[in-house]
């Protein structure tokens, strides 16, 4: 599974940006501590993803956010 399109929609609704795309930057979201909670525990429900809060304030884009998610996961759906 591909998980790009799932970390993407759930940024885009956490965050309340749209139009979000794998070279989107994180920084530029405007993440704070409790976005980045909520984010967190979605990717863990709907992916069973344990990433860690930390990695969303790193300055990557949306594809390499993804692709720690993915390593996390192995790609597998919950």
């Amino acid at each position: 599974m591909d998980v790009l399109p799932v970390v993407i929609g759930v940024l885009e609704e956490e965050s309340g940006s749209s139009g979000l795309d794998a070279t989107t930057r994180l920084a530029v979201l405007g993440i704070d501590s409790l976005t980045a909670t909520r984010i967190v525990v979605r990717l863990r429900v709907a992916l069973g993803a344990g990433v860690g809060m930390l990695a969303l304030f790193e300055d990557v884009t949306v594809a390499e956010f993804a692709a720690v998610v993915g390593a996390v996961t192995g790609g597998r759906p919950r």
